[in-house]
């Protein structure tokens, strides 16, 4: 139950999410390229009167080039359906549909360079951003290894904090294998204050344990908004890292 709302959002609003030289690490004219979003919110009514109302708030993003001036210049298109990624291949589809239909006239002769798409989970009505999860990170094989995923983190980050104080960021994407300059802190190895703390941002009906939710079947990460709290913990998570590394050469 509950009144879904979806709008398109400010391209300025969107671009936030974006890092500021995004062009220049893909290597294209800033004025070839423009941003696409749409907002998703919904409060869902409880059916018990001493329950919190809950609210699903999720951002479609993109970042699209003019599919004109990368004809005309690479002879070339970018379309995420070519890719061997199963999630990628999908938001190919889905971006298709929303430039043939729904969104004809502002996607319509532009091709996705990167899209986003950030949800916020079960959270109250107040402060129903302190947690988000990065849900979605597509891209193009040929634009990888140019320092954007940790760009993106980071302006991702700065968005949701400057506009939602929101305290936690998530990626459920292997650590390991993420950018190491953005120093993110496995939740394998999150300590119990941090892991207590991310649990408290949702309505406590609906609940689990941080190891279901974040341990079961995912080897994500996080990024805390507040730099100094989280260069404290990931030193704390580092330490925790060395020391099963330890108690496994030991065990050999």
């Amino acid at each position: 139950m509950g009144t879904l709302t979806e709008q398109l959002m400010e391209e300025i609003e969107v671009q936030r999410f974006f890092p500021q030289n995004l062009a220049a690490l893909l290597e294209f004219p800033e004025t070839k390229m423009k941003y696409f979003g749409i907002s998703t919110f919904k409060i869902r009514e409880q059916d018990k009167e001493d329950q919190e109302k809950i609210v699903n708030h999720d951002f479609y993003l993109a970042a699209v080039l003019d599919n004109l001036f990368l004809y005309e210049t690479h002879q070339k298109e970018l379309n995420f359906r070519k890719s061997k990624n199963r999630w990628i291949f999908a938001e190919g589809i889905e971006y298709d549909a929303l430039a043939n239909r729904k969104y004809y006239d502002q996607l319509h002769g532009y091709s996705p360079l990167l899209v986003l798409r950030i949800h916020n989970w079960r959270q109250p009505v107040v402060n129903h951003f302190q947690f988000a999860e990065l849900l979605r990170y597509a891209d193009h094989e040929e634009f990888r290894k140019r320092g954007i995923a940790a760009a993106v983190l980071d302006s991702v980050s700065s968005a949701l904090v400057n506009a939602y104080a929101t305290r936690f960021v998530y990626v459920n994407y292997g650590w390991c294998s993420w950018p190491k300059k953005s120093q993110v802190i496995p939740a394998c190895f999150s300590s119990d204050s941090f892991r207590e703390s991310v649990m408290d941002c949702f309505v406590p009906h609906e609940r689990t344990s941080f190891r279901e939710t974040f341990l079961q079947d995912r080897n994500g990460f996080f990024r805390m908004t507040n730099p100094a709290l989280h260069e404290q913990e990931y030193t704390v998570a580092m330490k925790k890292r060395e020391e099963w590394r330890q108690y496994l050469d030991a065990e050999k």
